[in-house]
């Protein structure tokens, strides 16, 4: 009886699911490592400072001198305004998870563009690079930036090529 009949993955996905699991789970392990004991501080309480001392429209329209992004801030702020408790782990939260993001999107955009040894190097650098793992750690705009860029530059580069609205609206709000 083949594997396929069992309904399991033939050996060639299987090593190409381990070849993407490998480098995401490495990633998710640098990101994380020691994380719990990494003390929330300088440019990254802006943002909490401004969510706790301004309204939310007012955090939405208001460029402030403490240098914090907009968009995080005014997320610190609804989850003020929910109630949740707002701890580092929370604060930390949406940038850690656009790191994890970033693990899959950014090789995903290359996939059957170069060969699949290129990929799964790419994989590994993206993995262990230290400024990602640095951004993915930081409550700091950083992160997001370097996840939504890169997808509005995918997503501008298939608008070129197609002129597809949903490309060109992909292009527009993630840039």
């Amino acid at each position: 009886m083949t594997l396929r009949r069992l309904g399991l993955p033939g050996p060639a996905l299987s090593r190409r699911l381990l070849w993407v699991v490998l480098p995401f789970l490495a990633g998710v392990l640098l990101r994380l490592w020691n994380l719990p004991d990494q003390i929330l501080g300088g440019d990254e309480v802006h943002a909490v400072r401004v969510a706790l001392n301004h309204s939310l429209p007012k955090i939405l329209v208001t460029y402030s001198k403490a240098d914090n992004c907009i968009p995080l801030t005014a997320l610190d702020k609804l989850w003020m305004i929910a109630g949740l408790p707002v701890t580092e782990m929370v604060l930390r939260l949406p940038v850690l998870l656009c790191g994890f993001a970033a693990l899959l999107a950014l090789p995903a955009a290359f996939s059957g563009k170069v060969s699949r040894g290129t990929e799964m190097v790419y994989r590994w650098l993206l993995a262990i690079s230290p400024a990602l793992v640095l951004y993915s750690r930081i409550v700091r705009s950083y992160m997001p930036m370097v996840l939504f860029s890169f997808g509005a530059v995918v997503a501008f580069e298939a608008w070129w090529r197609t002129r597809s609205r949903w490309a060109g609206a992909a292009y527009v709000l993630l840039g």
